[in-house]
C-alpha cells in the first residue's frame, strides 16, 4: 500500500515537467531590449515559437530599414 501511495505522489510531482514544452531560447535579453526600443508597447510575455523565430530573423537578418514596422506586423 505504501508503494502505491509513494508512486502516486512521485507521479503527481513529476507529471507537470513531463508535459511542459521547452522551446530553445531564441531571443536574448539584448534582442528583447532592441525590440522594446522600436516597439515600446510590445507585449513579449506570451510569444509563440514562430513569433520568436520571426523576431530573431528580423533582428539578425540585416535589413534593419523598417525594423519597427516588421516587429509590429509579427506581433499583431
Amino acid at each position: 500500500m505504501k508503494r502505491i501511495a509513494i508512486a502516486a505522489l512521485v507521479a503527481t510531482l513529476v507529471a507537470p515537467a513531463a508535459f511542459a514544452t521547452q522551446f530553445p531560447q531564441l531571443l536574448t535579453n539584448n534582442d528583447i531590449s532592441e525590440i522594446r526600443a522600436v516597439a515600446p508597447n510590445a507585449d513579449l510575455s506570451n510569444l509563440t515559437f514562430d513569433q520568436a523565430a520571426r523576431l530573431a530573423a528580423a533582428l539578425h537578418g540585416g535589413k534593419g530599414t523598417h525594423l519597427g514596422a516588421e516587429v509590429r506586423s509579427i506581433l499583431n
